[in-house]
């Protein structure tokens, strides 16, 4: 039973854009280093018949074999990001309860979600930490005005729900509005997500 009810929230919906995306391009950087992994082994079947087999060998340490048909994959990098573009969409949808992306409900149900994580002192400590390395690395003769920070912060609010940050941002949804608190793991991924795309 969730502690908090959003009704246009929807916390059972798995997210998987990124992990799909990175086990994608996992497969393209093996498939355009095959190269240099493989492993070429003579078989001899006769004094006429010689045939090479080619294994690719796994990342890890285990030398385990990667099947060759995972990593003989026709798609390309664009289309990674076409196809994960379109299921972060969806997934988004689905979450907001709502057909479409451009749905003006989702900026309210938005604002519902924000306003619950914003009880989060973790949370909320996050946010004032991405804001400070956020302003410390603009360059000190440049005075910058409150309307700045305020703009800051309505960036930072929309950049919880972009493609770069929405799949850990929607753990930490789910944690709060269904327990009323959020693990520390995704805390901090949350926070080293949000440096990558806002300070560094």
């Amino acid at each position: 039973m969730p502690v908090v009810e959003i009704r246009n929230y929807n916390t059972n919906i798995p997210v998987k854009y990124w992990t799909t995306e990175q086990e994608l391009l996992k497969k393209i950087a093996q498939r355009e280093n095959n190269v240099s992994g493989l492993e070429f082994k003579m078989d001899n079947q006769g004094p006429e018949t010689d045939t090479i087999t080619t294994q690719i060998l796994d990342d890890d340490d285990d030398n385990t074999i990667v099947d060759e048909k995972d990593v003989n994959v026709s798609y390309t990098k664009e289309d990674v990001e076409i196809i994960c573009h379109k299921l972060y969409q969806d997934e988004l949808c689905s979450a907001f309860n709502c057909d479409t992306f451009l749905d003006d409900s989702i900026n309210a149900t938005m604002s519902l979600v924000f306003n619950e994580l914003n009880k989060n002192e973790q949370f909320v400590s996050v946010l004032k930490q991405i804001r400070d390395e956020y302003f410390s690395n603009i360059e000190l003769n440049i005075n910058y005005e409150p309307e700045d920070i305020d703009n800051f912060n309505n960036y930072l609010f929309y950049m919880l729900f972009s493609y770069d940050v929405f799949y850990i941002v929607h753990q930490v949804i789910c944690q709060q509005l269904t327990t009323g608190d959020i693990d520390g793991t995704y805390i901090l991924q949350l926070y080293n997500t949000l440096q990558k795309v806002t300070v560094t």
